[in-house]
């Protein structure tokens, strides 16, 4: 019954997103995802370089993206609609990955509960619009994953581990910038790893695989024709301000902002009182959710403050330190922090974020969803 259930929700969750996603922001950034995809698809031709970088014009290396924007259009002969339901279908396989790996972190009578946060949180239906973070999901859950297995002291490394790491690394890298996380992640582990060379031979070959996508790049390089996304790197002291907003952002993650999103404009807590102000129906589930997001919030920090005294444990090492140092790596970026440009990080933020499932009751997790639903989807029936 139980499984029964829980297919039910991750079933009405798919569906929810098909009907959600059409009606989100379509701009400049998908446009330019859409285009890459829609000339692979016309010419069947990967290209040299990825998306084009909003804030300096160059370029990603690398034609990744351009397969995973233009398989879908196939579908949709040719029209954008294939790619938004194809963002909004990938990222609700990764939450049905997080479910499958979470689940053994909670109760077995929390299953149910832990299916519909993942499936009905705030995130996991708007954070759907196709552009570069979007296709991240699927891979960094599959990542972190796969290296809190390669890190249990109680399992075997199998070689097969660290060369998937090292395909998912290097194809994260050509979709967004925000991969360095990734290898800022491998050096906190490396120090726990069984067997430290044979896994950087299987994590090298690993990349290598995933590096045949950067042949063309590679080409053009060597022509003279390509340069790597240099202009994003320096020294940018003005984002120092930014640092607590990263990390309060990384750890809302479960919560998905809620504010950030009531409006299709995105203009933030004042857009959201102007949609409350206009639906006071709207008022209760809004309140219940931020309340909830703040006892989410209060577990999350408690449950992180404590990982310190866990960091021999080279997972809890990494849950400790990422996001701390993901914090400071605003200060060498040209964009400040916004969620989107560590996104990546994602399914870290909710698996320490899990905990909350274990500490609340059934009663009132079921209130904060069912709140959180209302405020997500009231706000999208005028759209």
């Amino acid at each position: 019954m139980q499984a029964l259930i829980i297919s039910l929700v991750f079933l009405f969750s798919l569906l929810l997103r098909f009907w959600i996603t059409p009606k989100l922001d379509f701009g400049v950034d998908q446009i330019a995802i859409y285009e890459i995809g829609k000339k692979f698809y016309e010419t069947g031709i990967i290209p040299a370089e990825g998306p084009r970088l909003v804030y300096t014009g160059e370029s990603i290396p690398g034609g990744f993206q351009a397969i995973m924007a233009g398989f879908p259009l196939v579908f949709s002969h040719g029209e954008p609609i294939g790619l938004q339901l194809w963002v909004g279908f990938l990222n609700w396989v990764s939450v049905l990955l997080l479910f499958f790996w979470l689940k053994s972190k909670v109760k077995p009578e929390s299953h149910i509960i832990l299916a519909v946060f993942l499936a009905f949180s705030p995130w996991s239906i708007l954070f759907s619009p196709a552009w570069n973070p979007s296709f991240l999901p699927v891979f960094s859950v599959l990542f972190f994953w796969i290296l809190e297995r390669v890190l249990d002291p109680n399992l075997k490394q199998k070689d097969s581990e660290p060369y998937f790491l090292g395909v998912i690394a290097i194809l994260c890298l050509q979709l967004h910038l925000s991969a360095v996380l990734l290898a800022i992640t491998m050096l906190i582990a490396l120090p726990f790893i069984q067997k430290p060379i044979r896994f950087i031979l299987s994590g090298l070959l690993g990349i290598a695989t995933g590096g045949l996508f950067l042949i063309p790049w590679l080409i053009k390089k060597m022509e003279g024709a390509a340069s790597a996304p240099t202009g994003v790197v320096g020294i940018h002291l003005e984002n120092l301000p930014d640092i607590p907003k990263a990390f309060f952002r990384y750890i809302s993650f479960s919560t998905s902002e809620i504010s950030r999103f009531i409006t299709p404009q995105g203009h933030g807590f004042q857009g959201m009182i102007g949609v409350l102000n206009q639906a006071p129906l709207l008022w209760f589930p809004a309140l219940i959710s931020f309340v909830g997001s703040g006892v989410l919030v209060f577990i999350f920090l408690k449950r992180w403050i404590g990982l310190s005294h866990h960091l021999k444990n080279g997972f809890s090492r990494i849950e400790f330190l990422l996001p701390i140092l993901m914090t400071f790596t605003f200060l060498f970026s040209i964009k400040g922090a916004s969620a989107h440009t560590f996104w990546i990080l994602m399914p870290l933020s909710f698996y320490s974020m899990v905990s909350a499932v274990n500490v609340l009751s059934p009663a009132s997790a079921w209130i904060y969803l069912i709140g959180s639903l209302v405020f997500t989807v009231s706000g999208f029936i005028s759209i």
